[in-house]
């Protein structure tokens, strides 16, 4: 059965094939920025389409990072140019803490070259890279001083963190936007991360809120790591990944004044497409475009009528990719591959729905 679904999905790939082409950074290319509540590209409107680079705690862009070398950046090379001919313009990588920062005061070198080589294949592949950072999902990779800095140290080097990377984004126009971190969470727990799958998902800003008022704080954290964003890169985009919630600190009406573009995730469960669609509506009412960032077919029926429905309030979404296109998952899949293959068959048939659009 599913070598027939993939048989019959090979053919439109062809169709969203065509690999995208930037210009040299030199020539001052211009690039994706918000305007009012759509995302523009020179005068024309852009549509985000495209892929997280992961899936199943395979995440190739982080592994180049822990050892980078040829083989890894020609991995990279090959996923990016079979994702361009897909169909993609984008691709959403991810940055953890302890790549970019080796003390809480100095820089890691290595990692911030990987973070250009990076750049360098999105432009040779004709991709915009979502650079998702902050990040510290495999707790064994935290360095032990930064697990033992106070909120506002971690702050600090959260703020450092991003000045270096935006200092290597500044020069390349193939940066969509700087994530400040994905999914963020603010109370009084006794952990800094929760929400563990394959890895943990949900980091909190603040653990102890000690009387203060939580919007305030947010508020704060978010101005602190867009200004540091800004003071080397004012060309390019800053966003949040927000959870999927209302009515808390991190209520999109608290921080869009801050950002350039709204990026909620949604994993709409089955029979749930209305009230999906009604929470993206909500997330789109902030006067800013709105990116959905992370989506994935838990169910293709409920997938597909809540993409359908929702378009007119997206401007793009990123569902999930590991390298391998349809035609690359085994004949005989897993539970696991069998997921992949139905999500990837199912929003690679929505490409022209959702209104992708090129970069040329």
């Amino acid at each position: 059965m599913w070598r027939t679904v993939m048989q019959s999905t090979l053919g439109s790939c062809v169709i969203l094939g065509a690999a995208l082409v930037i210009a040299n950074p030199a020539t001052a290319a211009p690039v994706v920025r918000a305007d009012g509540t759509q995302l523009k590209l020179g005068t024309r409107r852009f549509h985000v389409y495209g892929f997280n680079y992961d899936f199943n705690n395979v995440h190739p862009n982080l592994d180049y990072f822990e050892a980078p070398t040829r083989a890894g950046r020609l991995r990279v090379r090959a996923d990016f140019a079979e994702a361009a001919r897909l169909g993609a313009n984008t691709m959403r990588v991810y940055v953890e803490l302890h790549e970019v920062m080796a003390t809480a005061t100095r820089t890691r070198a290595r990692g911030l070259r990987t973070l250009r080589n990076l750049l360098d294949e999105a432009e040779r592949a004709g991709l915009l890279l979502d650079i998702t950072g902050n990040l510290v999902w495999h707790i064994r990779h935290s360095p032990r001083w930064y697990e033992q800095l106070s909120e506002h140290g971690r702050w600090r080097v959260q703020e450092r963190f991003w000045r270096a990377v935006a200092r290597v984004g500044a020069r390349s126009p193939n940066v969509l936007c700087y994530e400040l971190t994905s999914e963020p969470a603010i109370g009084d727990s006794d952990y800094w991360y929760t929400g563990l799958l394959v890895h943990h998902y949900v980091q909190y800003i603040a653990r102890t809120v000690q009387g203060r008022e939580p919007v305030v704080v947010v508020r704060n954290w978010t101005r602190r790591l867009r200004d540091a964003i800004l003071s080397e890169d004012r060309r390019h985009m800053v966003t949040i990944g927000l959870l999927p919630t209302r009515g808390w600190a991190f209520d999109p009406r608290y921080v869009a004044d801050l950002l350039d573009l709204v990026t909620v995730h949604d994993y709409p469960a089955a029979g749930t497409q209305d009230e999906a669609r009604s929470l993206v509506r909500y997330f789109a009412s902030q006067g800013k475009p709105l990116l959905l960032g992370e989506t994935f077919a838990v169910d293709r029926v409920t997938q597909e009528a809540f993409l359908v429905s929702s378009r007119r309030w997206l401007d793009g979404t990123l569902s999930f990719y590991d390298g391998r296109a349809p035609e690359d998952v085994p004949a005989r899949p897993s539970l696991v591959d069998a997921m992949y293959l139905q999500n990837l068959v199912s929003y690679l048939g929505l490409r022209t729905t959702l209104r992708a659009s090129d970069l040329r």
